[in-house]
């Protein structure tokens, strides 16, 4: 087992908060930000930026920038998909990480 799927550092830039979100979903705010490290820390291993990723994933960079502020707090499996086709892992590699372990 690789041991860098366990290793998580700080992202570079700030995640942002965005506003508010429904009383009945609290589970969205905890995953989205999970997903946004792990997308900034995937980035930063494989040294890429956020726009190279976005045209190796064939996302736009608003789209990808918009997960990673919070404007879109709930990426679909299919968005995340493409991202991981991006950084040219599967999907199990990139929940396999203690950001999503330890929920």
């Amino acid at each position: 087992m690789n041991s860098f799927f366990y290793m998580e550092e700080a992202p570079k830039i700030k995640i942002k908060p965005a506003n508010k979100i429904r009383k009945e979903e609290p589970y969205v705010d905890e995953t989205w930000e999970r997903i946004a490290k792990r997308i900034l820390y995937l980035c930063r291993l494989k040294k890429i930026t956020l726009n190279t990723l976005a045209l190796r994933s064939g996302l736009t960079p608003s789209t990808l920038k918009s997960i990673l502020y919070g404007t879109s707090r709930n990426p679909g499996i299919a968005t995340i998909r493409h991202i991981c086709d991006g950084l040219g892992i599967s999907l199990e590699e990139f929940f396999h990480s203690r950001l999503f372990m330890e929920w």
